[in-house]
């Protein structure tokens, strides 16, 4: 059967937006799997993944969720926006939006090189991170063994001394620290920049 024009034009459309969200797929799966260290073949990788997503966002994904969405097992059904949006909040953006905008304005899927961000993989035991926020904050991080201690807090909630772990700082994004021991309370999680992002990341002081 001869297709018409329109529904061959159609049907290239639904081509072309599945192969893009196919690639933002992918590129979440591997951001995710680069801050884990792992690369979900397991049960217990998926168990794992599962734990760290509660403890760094305070969201409950299932094991079958998350299993459903690497294609460990079979799933027709399409992947819930409530699922993305708590998936692209583990590397670190404010939701399936934001890292939707960071992919289409040429995120890299090979190397992860992100602009006007910084991944705490990308630095080593001593190198300093500065961050900007509203409405006047300023913070300087320094990189540890295991994560980050705060060197320097302005007109921020965060002290001097507090450790914290965190996976990226993306400009115009919010940052999710987690793990922070802040005045005698260890495992907090908390946010900077929560309404407007980051102004500004820099490496050094």
């Amino acid at each position: 059967m001869q297709l018409s024009p329109f529904l061959v034009l159609l049907q290239l459309n639904n081509f072309v937006v599945m192969t893009e969200e196919k690639l933002f797929y992918d590129l979440l799966r591997r951001m995710i799997e680069q801050s884990v260290g792992r690369t979900m073949q397991s049960p217990t990788d998926f168990e794992v993944l599962r734990d760290k997503i509660s403890e760094r966002c305070g969201i409950t994904l299932s094991d079958s969720t998350l299993k459903r969405f690497w294609g460990y097992v079979r799933s027709y059904d399409k992947v819930r926006i409530s699922t993305l949006d708590s998936l692209a909040r583990f590397v670190g953006f404010a939701g399936w939006d934001g890292f939707v905008e960071y992919a289409e304005k040429g995120g890299e899927t090979s190397d992860f090189v992100m602009g006007g961000s910084l991944k705490s993989s990308d630095l080593v035991a001593g190198d300093a991170v500065t961050v900007v926020y509203p409405p006047d904050r300023c913070c300087v991080f320094c990189r540890t063994e295991d994560g980050f201690v705060v060197e320097q807090s302005k007109n921020s909630k965060l002290k001097e001394g507090d450790v914290f772990k965190c996976d990226v700082f993306i400009v115009g994004e919010p940052c999710y620290l987690y793990d922070l021991s802040h005045e005698g309370k260890d495992g907090l999680t908390y946010v900077i920049g929560k309404s407007n992002g980051l102004s500004s990341v820099k490496k050094g002081r």
